[in-house]
Parts: structure tokens; C-alpha cells; sequence
């Protein structure tokens, strides 16, 4: 059986890519709310409807593709001058509450953030990890989110994630490069960093700093 799945993913970063110092919020998925992928580093996601995704999609310009990941120009919004009635909004505050345990914070205004689509790609998973297996075609819309304020509050442990962690851009980088958890402080036995999310996440941030694209990745592995 093969299931059709829309899903949102958050690049979340305390600062703009580029900058020196910025970082980028990892988590890893608890095994126990998280029996497809447990124990995977990956950036925050959620299932969406097909409705939201697309919205969010028609509202954001393509921008060329970096390998298999298609770039948008998304208008960034700010969560200070827009309310939820917005869906990019609406969507990150919606995986902040949920999620990532900040819907105190974001209630009493201690947290805000710009946030805009800036992309998205197409996968197939195949879930052989649990009963019964099943296959899943996935199209993964990833909101690069900007925290400019509150970006200390968010938790170190969640229902959905048993680490959130900040970690510069560069080392992002390389661990995703290398795909070793050690590089973000993790057992590389225990962990792996891998998926949908992180492709694109890595697309995202690799095209805006002039790196190869995720995809070209798997061939420098098979000539190492």
C-alpha cells in the first residue's frame, strides 16, 4: 500500500544564512512518537493538509531548482505585523505550539519571527521498520523561519523530539555532508541524519552559500 502525504518542514534559524554567527535548530524524533523515523536528526515537521500546502505554495515564485529541490522566493511575513490568518503563518506558529513546545511563548508575544516558503521536493520512503510496512510518497514544503526574538525559549525535549538543539550553520553543514551525528555531538551509532527535511533544509542553505546541492552528495560518497 502506498500512502500520499503532505508535509511541512522548519528551517529554523536564529539570524539570516548568511551571517557568521547564525544557527539552525536541530531535533531529533523520539522513538516514542515517532515510529517511521526514530532517533533521526532532522529539522522540525509536520503532516499538512493537501489545502494548506498548497496555499502556501501558491502564494511564494519558484526561483530555479538546486539539484532535486525546487527554490521558492516566498514574500517573508512577520509574525509581529501579521496574524494567523496568513497560512505561512499560520503554519509556523501551528508547528511552534505543537511541536517545538513554544505556545506560551508565542501566546504572550516573547517569541517572533519572518518566515517565507523557500522550498520544497518530492520523495519515496519506504517503511519497513514497522508492522505492517507500507510505502509513502511525500511532497515536503520547507518555511525558512527567522527568529528575531525568544530564540532562548525554545525547550531542550518535547513529546515529539527528545533533543532540540541549536548548531551553527557551518556544522550543519558539515554533518550533512559527512552524515556523521558526531559533528552535532551525537553518537553516530545511535543516531543518523538523514531524510526529506534535511535534504531540503541543506538545499535550502547550500544554494544560498554556493555549496553542491544535496543529491550531488550521494555520488561524492560512492568516489570516497
Amino acid at each position: 500500500m502506498t500512502k500520499n502525504s503532505t508535509v511541512l518542514a522548519l528551517t529554523i534559524t536564529d539570524g539570516p544564512i548568511s551571517g557568521p554567527a547564525t544557527r539552525v535548530l536541530l531535533v531529533v524524533r523520539d522513538p516514542l512518537t515517532n515510529r517511521t523515523h526514530p532517533d533521526v536528526i532532522s529539522v522540525p515537521t509536520v503532516r499538512i493538509p493537501n489545502s494548506l500546502c498548497t496555499a502556501i505554495v501558491e502564494h511564494s515564485k519558484p526561483e530555479g531548482v538546486h539539484g532535486a529541490t525546487q527554490l521558492y522566493n516566498g514574500n517573508e511575513v512577520n509574525s509581529e505585523g501579521v496574524s494567523s490568518h496568513d497560512e505561512v503563518i499560520f503554519a509556523v506558529k501551528m508547528v511552534m505550539a505543537t511541536k517545538l513546545g513554544c505556545s506560551e511563548a508565542i501566546e504572550m508575544t516573547e517569541m517572533s519571527f519572518q518566515a517565507g516558503l523557500r522550498a520544497a521536493a518530492n520523495g519515496h520512503v519506504q517503511h519497513s521498520n514497522i508492522s505492517p510496512p507500507f510505502a509513502e510518497t511525500i511532497v515536503m514544503v520547507n518555511i525558512h523561519v527567522i527568529v528575531s526574538k525568544g530564540a532562548d525559549l525554545f525547550p531542550v525535549r518535547t513529546a515529539s523530539y527528545s533533543r532540540l538543539f541549536w548548531v551553527p550553520i557551518s556544522v550543519f553543514i558539515d554533518a550533512v555532508q559527512h552524515r556523521d551525528p558526531a559533528l552535532v555531538g551525537l553518537d553516530a551509532v545511535e543516531f543518523c541524519i538523514r531524510g526529506l527535511c534535511i535534504s531540503t533544509a541543506y538545499d535550502m542553505i547550500s544554494h544560498r552559500l554556493a555549496f553542491a546541492p544535496y543529491s550531488a552528495l550521494w555520488q561524492m560518497h560512492i568516489d570516497a
